[in-house]
């Protein structure tokens, strides 16, 4: 089966390439705020100022702040049951005009076209860079040829095309209304008075059985940016949108590895090696929302690198903006959270300054989208809400007791006092500053002790390494879980977990030397923050860390669940590659220099 585009398709297409990448530039113009010269605030920041302002990576950034005026205009319009190509155009000229307006009545469009964000400049490694796009074309442009299934790709591809013919997030069906017991035997796996919020349509949730009304069953701003992509261009444009988003992560990559370690070579190199990984393949031929948070969750590591490098505050709103839309395209995503607060608070105790000029923008942004978020979640998601926290109480609470509450209890002080001591902040527990008592503190509080870059390594690789050999060697031995998960439909009866799947399934993606070789990446990237204070370098390490251990201790499944590889897919495959990069470059540096006399043998 083969489709052809016509010609209004073509012309459709044109237009909002235009509108998309218009309203991109201009974001990314309006995030070059003034500029300030504060002494402090420039001591504080530790930055790399290499970073090759040309014609590419300008496309790059512009790509990326697109794709926040556009994801929040399809997720407004579903809302509002006005989910039309006509409004969507409307609406970005009409953003687009207000921003060009503004811009040009603040005098600020002058110079942010002449100097920073568009410079007509290329260099040769930008020629290694289009043979990197041209062999992740290759690799990543056979879609996959079934996705007409009852599992995730196919209820994907349906949620976007049925989207594609509604105004709206749920629409009405009549024939639900006359589902008497007979049609629901023959239909549905369960009774609708048996199943809340029943799956009648593959990848729909019913929600009123009286009114006929359904909502998807996932999350809604990937299967929004599918029916977008179905509607310019069919089928090709619903199969070749994960394929652009996969390319547009291979360029985000290489400038994160300019904020982080100060090379573009590593970039370059984890890039071409995550063009052939199979999992990155994999996710990039089929319609799986893993690709866009991967997008955004790099897009926001980028931005923050940015920002902090130009000092501009404009680019850490837009990283926390498009970080917290990650919530709106996966559930898991939430994981983002507790990173997000741990890099906050050491930020703010460490570099006051710094975190008052450009953290509080960052939070700001960040703190809006999750908001929206999870306002979107509560009214339009809530069926896929109460079946994840269902799932969760499940999982967690079938032998829940007082036993939890205690833990949970001491936890919560620990990290307290934690907090406190690492900020100093204890004074208000014993008595005031000054006395014999606080100074005995001090000394030996864990202020002093965040200040020895050896000793803390130290703890931090001997925890690390013990992880590291629990999941590798210690946990595939380990006796399988409850039984806890019914089989899959038509099947009956109970499935034990599969405690195999760990450090050992990542390295099929990652091989057994690249593994290892991530492992050193870690450790010299944590020793590389202690001793430079880097603070994009800390929310890199966060987020991956929050995700990775997370998937890590949860990759138990059933034998036969391919889809485990997509929790791998959104931060830690790619995260793992730059630092394995990282750690061969470390390495390289460390080899003899001295001349070896090859006529000695």
């Amino acid at each position: 089966m083969s489709f052809t585009l016509i010609y209004e398709s073509y012309g459709l297409l044109l237009q909002f390439l235009i509108l998309f990448w218009i309203s991109g530039w201009l974001t990314y113009c309006l995030a070059f705020d003034k500029f300030r010269n504060d002494p402090e605030v420039n001591s504080e920041i530790t930055c790399y100022k290499s970073s090759i302002e040309n014609t590419l990576e300008t496309i790059v950034f512009s790509v990326i702040c697109g794709l926040i005026p556009t994801s929040f205009g399809l997720i407004i319009l579903a809302q509002i049951h006005f989910l039309q190509l006509r409004y969507l155009f409307v609406g970005l000229a009409i953003y687009t005009t207000i921003t060009l307006v503004f811009l040009l009545r603040s005098k600020r469009l002058k110079p942010c076209f002449l100097s920073y964000p568009w410079k007509f400049q290329f260099h040769w490694s930008d020629i290694y860079l289009l043979l990197i796009l041209a062999l992740g074309v290759f690799t990543f442009s056979k879609p996959a040829e079934y996705v007409t299934t009852q599992r995730d790709p196919g209820k994907y591809a349906n949620i976007a095309i049925q989207l594609a013919q509604t105004k709206g997030l749920n629409f009405q069906e009549p024939d639900i209304q006359n589902y008497g017991l007979d049609k629901q035997k023959l239909f549905l796996s369960t009774p609708i008075d048996q199943d809340l919020y029943s799956e009648v349509f593959p990848g729909f949730r019913l929600v009123n059985l009286d009114e006929g009304k359904l909502v998807p069953q996932f999350l809604h701003l990937f299967p929004l940016w599918l029916s977008l992509a179905f509607k310019l261009c069919k089928f090709e444009g619903l199969f070749a949108l994960n394929i652009i988003l996969s390319l547009l992560s291979l360029l985000i990559l290489v400038q994160i590895a300019i904020y982080l370690f100060q090379s573009k070579m590593i970039g370059l190199l984890s890039a071409t090696l995550l063009s052939l990984n199979l999992s990155q393949i994999w996710l990039a031929r089929s319609p799986f929302s893993e690709v866009l948070a991967q997008v955004f969750i790099l897009s926001s590591i980028c931005l923050l690198g940015l920002s902090v490098e130009k000092k501009r505050k404009g680019l850490g709103f837009l990283a926390g903006l498009i970080l917290g839309m990650t919530l709106l395209v996966r559930i898991d995503s939430f994981l983002i959270l507790p990173a997000v607060l741990i890099f906050c608070l050491f930020w703010r105790s460490k570099q006051r300054s710094s975190f008052s000029f450009l953290g509080r923008p960052f939070l700001f942004g960040l703190i809006i989208s999750t908001t929206y978020s999870l306002s979107h979640l509560i009214i339009f998601a809530y069926p896929y809400l109460l079946s994840i926290l269902g799932n969760l109480q499940k999982l967690f609470f079938d032998s829940f007791d007082t036993t939890w509450v205690i833990l949970l209890l001491l936890i919560l002080a620990i990290s307290t006092l934690t907090y406190k001591g690492m900020t100093g902040k204890l004074r208000s527990l014993f008595t005031k500053e000054g006395s014999t008592i606080y100074n005995s503190f001090q000394d030996t509080s864990c202020i002093n002790f965040m200040k020895r870059d050896k000793e803390v390594m130290l703890v931090v690789c001997i925890f690390l390494t013990l992880i590291f050999a629990y999941g590798y060697f210690l946990r595939p031995q380990l006796a399988s879980g409850d039984d806890i998960l019914p089989l899959p439909k038509p099947y009956q009866g109970l499935i034990r977990f599969y405690d195999d799947l760990n450090l050992i399934r990542l390295s099929w993606y990652l091989s057994p030397l690249g593994l290892f070789l991530s492992y050193v990446g870690i450790l010299l990237a944590i020793w590389k923050f202690l001793k430079t204070q880097q603070i994009t370098l800390l929310l890199f390490l966060l987020v991956l860390g929050v995700f990775g251990l997370f998937y890590l201790y949860k990759s138990q499944a059933f034998p036969d669940n391919y889809w485990v590889i997509r929790r791998y897919g959104q931060i830690t495959i790619p995260g793992l590659i730059l630092l394995s990069i990282f750690s061969i470059q470390q390495l390289y540096q460390l080899r003899p220099r001295r001349k070896i006399n090859f006529f000695l043998f």
